[in-house]
């Protein structure tokens, strides 16, 4: 479960407190929100949340595309495609 208060600090604090910074980030597995002039600039996480992040994208993405496949498959099924004997051009109405 994520805090509803996120872990903020400003671009000033990441260039005098890297360390501690990237250490609450580890300890924590929350992201750093990093503010320039009071505006959300960066995200600071640590790799193995990265890592976690990243495979989840990937994860949804594939879900995607499978789910694409399996409507194409199923208007296949049913009769609703067309056929491309032009260019893509052909099927807009």
């Amino acid at each position: 479960m994520t805090d509803l208060m996120p872990n903020i600090a400003s671009v000033t604090d990441l260039q005098r407190n890297y360390k501690k910074l990237t250490e609450l980030a580890k300890k924590t597995g929350q992201p750093v929100v990093l503010l320039k002039k009071n505006k959300p600039e960066a995200v600071l996480c640590d790799f193995k949340s990265y890592q976690q992040n990243q495979k989840r994208q990937e994860e949804l993405e594939m879900a995607e595309i499978l789910a694409a496949i399996q409507r194409g498959e199923k208007e296949f099924k049913e009769g609703r495609t067309k056929e491309l004997k032009g260019s893509l051009t052909d099927l807009l109405p």
